[in-house]
């Protein structure tokens, strides 16, 4: 398909546009009359590459011949002209145009982070399993650790327990020691 160019939209419409109100051909000297009236602006050339983009198109009948080229309506002409003619196609051209960027660069995007992650997967696995068998290893430590602080808080009431016999045994010995009068302690 031919890339369209803005410059090109215009003058494409006009031909359109005149074929189709007057129902007569179009030739070179027909179209120099557009615009600014420069005639060399619109060479046989020019005229030329305009017939083959409309004959690309298929939008009207382009006879070439080597004496002169002229361009007719044809049946696809006038609704060619109301669906927007060569002005909504550039404009259509434009939009695919820059979401054809969009996503080319979104590929670009993805295919860079998909060599990223190829390149750091077994790194990133390799820490992600040594931060998960350090965790299973710290909630296991934390769990005997609570068994062994019931145990030693267990050992601890039963110290508390010996502590106090111990005390009560002191003191029953001292009771006792002091009923004893102090005149049978020094004889002896």
């Amino acid at each position: 398909m031919i890339d369209l160019k803005k410059e090109d939209v215009e003058v494409l419409d006009f031909i359109l546009e005149k074929i189709s109100h007057e129902n007569t051909y179009l030739s070179c000297d027909d179209l120099s009359k557009f615009g600014n009236g420069n005639l060399s602006e619109f060479s046989e050339l020019e005229f030329e590459r305009m017939m083959f983009i409309l004959n690309e198109f298929k939008v009207c009948n382009c006879i070439f011949n080597k004496d002169a080229n002229s361009i007719y309506a044809n049946s696809k002409t006038s609704y060619f002209i109301k669906e927007g003619g060569f002005k909504k196609l550039y404009d259509e051209s434009v939009i695919e145009k820059q979401h054809s960027k969009v996503i080319r660069a979104k590929e670009l995007n993805d295919a860079k982070l998909s060599k990223w992650q190829v390149k750091y997967f077994w790194y990133i696995f390799v820490f992600g399993l040594l931060g998960g068998i350090y965790s299973t290893v710290e909630i296991i430590k934390s769990l005997t650790t609570s068994e062994n602080v019931k145990e030693k808080q267990v050992t601890k009431e039963e110290m508390e327990l010996e502590l106090s016999k111990l005390r009560t045994l002191i003191l029953n010995q001292k009771k006792d020691n002091s009923l004893i009068p102090a005149n049978s302690q020094k004889g002896k």
